[in-house]
């Protein structure tokens, strides 16, 4: 048993920091160190793939208290494992550059290091929604302010055209808020928009968009207001980003994890296949006899999400509870962009809400007795 230990990742390009992170975390937290420190290099918010806001504002909040069972108000700080992510600076594409320190620091006063059981199955009300608009380098103030102004505006549109069903229909226009941040200790010029909802029970769902030379700022913050929108209809506890990112902890977990999503994403179904594999857990994945409210209101963004799935389904594939769907029904249509090509993470999604399970193998460490 050390007292601290150091690793540096380096991707050498833009490569997506975010990345190196999901895959070092797991063992870190599992880690009989006592402190680990990893220095993480590359690419801050880079394309397919979760921007560093992210990981701070989403995967770790919701890791942290439904997992790893912190808060900001424990007292017991050395019984549970902790993660801090330091962003020491920023870099894009092309030239990378970002620098971001994790301190995972696993509870030391246990004898056993175990990840508690995820259960999110009661998402709550809307509460507030966080627009967080950003630019870096020589890319002007004005940039983001539009991203932002047009993301509240397709929000307020979202909200002031909703049915009183609706999971938008307890967010007020006062609970929304806009935030314009400078990246000055940054490599190289971006910009783009966050958008984050946070619920009465502690789930937090998001939205994003990078911003692009050849994309208006005004369409990058519909896009992302689009995303969240989405998001929160589809009924799950979970954004579509955060669901496959949290089955590693569920296989890991000592105990029974039971998570509520929106459409089942193709990265889910592997990353359940993956951790079948290594091990030997069996997730049970049944979908709701009525999906979340999926459709949108403009006419242009109800192609995918029109169809409501009444029947109960269990979907299988190797050790998960699966019996095979009618794909023409079950698997949401691709979506494309103005360039005809596929969008991101939209491929091999299954409609409606569904209910992951999975019992977890309780995997830890043993420390000594003089620790």
């Amino acid at each position: 048993e050390e007292e601290e230990k150091m690793y540096i990742g380096d991707t050498g390009t833009a490569g997506a920091i975010t990345l190196l992170l999901q895959a070092a975390l797991p063992p870190c937290l599992l880690s009989p160190s006592k402190r680990i420190v990893l220095e993480l290099k590359g690419g801050t918010n880079a394309t397919m793939a979760p921007q560093i806001d992210y990981m701070t504002h989403v995967f770790l909040p919701m890791l942290t208290r439904h997992c790893l069972r912190c808060n900001d108000h424990d007292d017991d700080d050395d019984e549970k494992p902790r993660v801090k992510i330091d962003i020491k600076q920023r870099g894009y594409y092309p030239k990378g550059g970002g620098i971001v320190h994790a301190i995972i620091t696993p509870p030391t006063n246990q004898k056993k290091s175990l990840l508690h059981p995820i259960v999110l199955t009661n998402r709550g009300h809307i509460t507030s929604i966080t627009i967080t608009a950003f630019h870096a380098g020589v890319v002007k103030r004005f940039i983001a302010q539009q991203m932002a102004n047009s993301a509240y505006t397709k929000i307020l549109q979202e909200l002031s055209s909703t049915s009183p069903s609706s999971s938008l229909n307890t967010v007020h226009k006062d609970a929304i808020s806009i935030h314009i941040t400078k990246h000055a200790n940054s490599i190289g010029n971006a910009s783009g928009i966050f958008i984050t909802a946070t619920t009465s029970n502690h789930c937090i769902l998001s939205g994003s968009s990078l911003g692009h030379v050849r994309t208006s700022p005004k369409v990058t913050g519909v896009n992302a207001a689009k995303e969240l929108i989405t998001n929160i209809k589809e009924g799950g506890c979970v954004d579509e980003w955060l669901q496959d990112q949290l089955i590693i902890y569920m296989a890991l977990a000592d105990g029974v994890s039971v998570v509520k999503t929106g459409c089942l994403t193709l990265h889910t179904r592997t990353a359940m296949e993956i951790a079948s594999i290594m091990t030997g857990v069996t997730f049970q994945v049944d979908q709701l006899e009525k999906s979340g409210e999926v459709e949108m209101n403009n006419n242009d963004d109800k192609n995918d999400h029109e169809e409501k799935d009444t029947k109960k389904q269990k979907i299988n594939n190797h050790k998960m509870s699966f019996q095979e769907t009618d794909t023409t029904t079950a698997t949401a249509s691709t979506t494309s962009n103005s360039e005809g090509k596929v969008e991101y993470g939209n491929e091999g999604k299954i409609l409606g809400c569904h209910i992951i399970r999975c019992k977890g193998i309780g995997y830890g460490f043993t420390r000594s007795s003089s620790s």
